[in-house]
């Protein structure tokens, strides 16, 4: 048994191992966050830090799927989510959907690093490097959208912990020990020993396959509509414009020809065609279907716009105007409270520099 073996052994060996994993997951990521804030030349290690702790969690997540395909077909169904429904099916449907996404979580994960080494070593190509990484993501999302008929890519285009780990481990923990199910003899198919089964209700419920599980692929094949895939492809080449402009004025302001003040028009314009993607959205006429792509693509869009939100009050001449003196404000106020007044002012300092020098962005 290899060393990975071991390690997944490990940590699926109950329910208190994986909870553990978990915890430690979030203090390593917030220690990363946190603590090299206080010395600027650690910000590199800080952002590399955390970006192979998304690794990590990715692995535990993938490592969770592999597991759950090995249950019954009935108790799939109980953990799966309509996202998850729809990934997969794009996933058997094409291989390359798999590997597009992957290169987009890798590439989204590694831009911020990437930057920050860049403009450490090589800061004339910074932007330069900025633009590459934007123009690559497109790409991935443009190939993403062509393999799914249209449809908005997520911004983390891979399965997520998005289902009950507690409730999985008790499951798996249920069909992982032998004393615990029989195997038929006939079929090979692992039932559950009576003193482990569940109420007659909830047997029934779990075992009769859900509607939207049985009408995915028919309801997959339908195309979208022409507005919604012009608001999907606004969205998409959103990010790309603005930094495309940014890297312009950026050129400009190395010759002398330009403001050191960062432009309204990227800001402006990443707005109008935010709103745009919006307007069109809504006049889609099959925005009220209840098909399950449709459902997903609805929480798609509503993700990109709360992500957008975040991205317009934090980057960008609004950052420079307004949302700076908003955090020096609230930096002041916090400041007398013991501790707690230096935890936030070491953060909102660290955070406005970062805004202030880099530009990339996963979450645009």
């Amino acid at each position: 048994m290899n060393v990975l073996s071991l390690y997944e052994k490990h940590i699926l060996a109950d329910e208190r191992s994986f909870t553990r994993v978990s915890e430690i997951e979030k203090i390593l990521k917030y220690m990363a966050y946190f603590l090299p804030a206080e010395f600027r030349t650690n910000e590199l290690s800080s952002q590399t830090i955390s970006s192979v702790l998304l690794f990590l969690q990715q692995f535990h997540t993938d490592l969770l799927y592999r597991k759950i395909s090995e249950l019954p077909e009935h108790e799939q169904r109980s953990l799966k989510s309509e996202r998850t429904l729809f990934i997969e099916y794009f996933n058997k449907r094409s291989p390359y959907f798999q590997i597009s996404s992957r290169l987009l979580f890798l590439v989204n994960n590694l831009s911020l690093p990437t930057e920050i080494l860049t403009a450490k070593l090589h800061p004339l190509h910074q932007y330069d490097t900025v633009l590459s990484v934007e123009s690559l993501k497109l790409l991935l999302r443009l190939h993403l959208m062509y393999l799914t008929g249209g449809h908005l890519p997520f911004r983390n285009p891979l399965l997520t912990r998005d289902f009950n780990s507690r409730n999985f481990i008790n499951i798996y923990a249920t069909y992982n020990d032998p004393k615990k199910y029989v195997t038929l003899k006939k079929t090979g198919k692992k039932v559950p020993r009576l003193h482990s089964v569940p109420s007659s209700f909830q047997q029934l419920n779990q075992s009769t396959p859900k509607l939207h599980n049985l009408l995915l692929q028919s309801s997959s094949s339908q195309p979208l509509g022409a507005l919604r895939i012009i608001s999907n492809l606004l969205r998409v080449f959103r990010p790309f414009i603005y930094m495309l402009l940014t890297w312009h004025w950026k050129r400009t302001q190395l010759s002398g020809k330009s403001p050191r003040n960062r432009p309204w028009l990227p800001w402006i314009l990443s707005l109008i065609m935010e709103t745009s993607s919006l307007y069109l959205n809504s006049k889609d006429s099959n925005k009220s279907s209840k098909s399950l792509p449709m459902r997903v693509e609805a929480s798609s869009n509503q993700s990109a716009f709360r992500d957008y939100i975040i991205w317009s009050l934090t980057h960008g001449r609004f950052f420079d105007e307004f949302t700076r003196q908003w955090l020096k404000y609230i930096i002041r106020w916090v400041d007398p409270i013991p501790f707690v007044g230096r935890l936030f002012n070491v953060y909102f300092n660290e955070n406005a520099y970062r805004l202030e020098n880099y530009v990339s962005s996963a979450n645009f």
